[in-house]
């Protein structure tokens, strides 16, 4: 994920500071397994301290709690796409949205103080 950001951002418009909302791949819910670390590198993206050339402009949502179970639930079992349930990609991109919107705002208001971060 870092790779990608380090990348891709410095090519973007509006420039190096892009923020960015990192969903993590909660499609397995809870579950114990490989995904577990891919959450955790996924987390670790916004950690400030680890990463501070991200700080205050790469959030990581968490979305493990929108998976809704598979048949009769959901139309499928295919859990590595949410099982095909709708409310589950709604409530992902709500959140998504929601962490791309506080970020937006935060840098507004340090942007009305002279402070702003992105460029």
């Amino acid at each position: 994920m870092c790779v990608i950001l380090v990348f891709f951002r410095p090519r973007a418009n509006p420039g190096p500071n892009l923020p960015v909302s990192i969903g993590v791949s909660g499609m397995a819910g809870y579950s114990p397994g490989r995904r577990t670390d891919i959450v955790n590198a996924q987390f670790a993206v916004a950690n400030r301290t680890k990463y501070p050339e991200f700080a205050g402009n790469v959030a990581s949502v968490e979305t493990r709690n929108y998976l809704r179970e598979p048949k009769p639930h959901s139309p499928s079992d295919f859990d590595y796409h949410w099982n095909n349930n709708a409310e589950s990609l709604w409530l992902v991109g709500e959140a998504m949205g929601k962490a791309m919107v506080e970020m937006v705002l935060r840098e507004e208001r340090r942007d009305a103080r002279g402070t702003a971060a992105f460029s």
